[in-house]
């Protein structure tokens, strides 16, 4: 499970480093990992490709002049198929650092040519695993001017939590949260949430029947009037992504923001296309089969237990 610091903070006053927080929670039972996102290169600058053509000595390779605003124009082997003149791309010039320290761009001599220097990918930046081809940049800022200063970095911490089966308390961040406000001697902010009811009750909309209540003894339902799908503000589009989830649409972020903050499961539907205003708890039937969402045809078991 991944769990991000910043979202932790919104519980709990964290103090220490990655390093101790991590350890912290491994000694409290939730085995942890983390590695440091954000900014995790140096010396990458703005760089436009003036010049593109063939590598003579290699089909999958261009070679680039690039202008990155220092008065002279660096000769870069590029491999990404969508290189081309005229683009404004991010630049590591020699001497830069990527993936924290790791990697350190130096000359090099490609099938005969001299590069200085490296065009990035999204992926090289850390800002996704989009490698594909490289980043082109929409921009009017200067040549030569940082990277940093162009893109938003998020400094986060993301820790991966190798949970066993008995610690379901712990798949969210309040979860977390609690867990290791014990072993920092903290107590958990809760948040204060508003509801603001109608008189029409939700029993008037939809009704819920549990079939088998041993398997499933509570679902609760509740209506939302007047909502329009759109696409999810930015804070939310941000939140998700820090643990690595894509934003879909208001809706379905909505829903998976809560289950990942509380721990709460929670599934959204379209009120007017639920057949006879019913949701339906039950087990599935001998040798029926089901359709899910990617358009997969499932074929059931009897202990399968189905919300339909």
């Amino acid at each position: 499970m991944k769990v991000s610091l910043n979202w932790l903070k919104d519980y709990l006053d964290v103090y220490g480093t990655a390093e101790e927080i991590s350890d912290t929670l491994t000694a409290l039972g939730l085995e942890a990992s983390y590695e440091i996102t954000g900014k995790s290169f140096t010396n990458v600058v703005l760089g436009k490709v003036v010049k593109c053509g063939p590598h003579e000595n290699a089909d999958k390779l261009s070679v680039c002049e690039v202008d990155t605003g220092d008065g002279k124009n660096h000769t870069i082997v590029c491999g990404a198929p969508n290189v081309k003149s005229g683009i404004h791309v991010p630049v590591a010039k020699v001497g830069a650092t990527l993936n924290n320290g790791d990697f350190k761009i130096k000359q090099a001599k490609l099938r005969g040519v001299q590069s200085s220097g490296m065009i990035c990918s999204e992926r090289e930046l850390a800002i996704s695993d989009e490698h594909e081809g490289i980043m082109i940049l929409d921009t009017n800022a200067e040549l030569g001017t940082p990277i940093e200063e162009i893109l938003i970095f998020k400094e986060d911490t993301l820790f991966e939590i190798d949970l066993t089966p008995n610690r379901g308390d712990c798949l969210s961040h309040l979860g977390v949260a609690r867990e290791l406000g014990i072993g920092l001697g903290k107590d958990v902010k809760r948040k204060a949430v508003a509801i603001n009811e109608s008189a029409n009750p939700t029993t008037n909309e939809i009704k819920v029947t549990i079939e088998d209540p041993d398997a499933c003894p509570r679902y609760a339902a509740r209506v939302v009037m007047g909502v329009k799908v759109e696409p999810s503000p930015q804070w939310l589009v941000d939140r998700l992504a820090s643990i690595g989830q894509s934003s879909i649409n208001n809706i379905v972020d909505a829903a998976n923001y809560v289950l990942m903050d509380s721990g709460h499961p929670m599934h959204t539907f379209d009120l007017y296309t639920i057949s006879g205003n019913e949701i339906i708890v039950r087990y599935a039937k001998k040798g029926e089969k089901f359709t899910t969402l990617d358009n997969e045809k499932r074929d059931l078991k009897v202990f399968h237990l189905l919300i339909c």
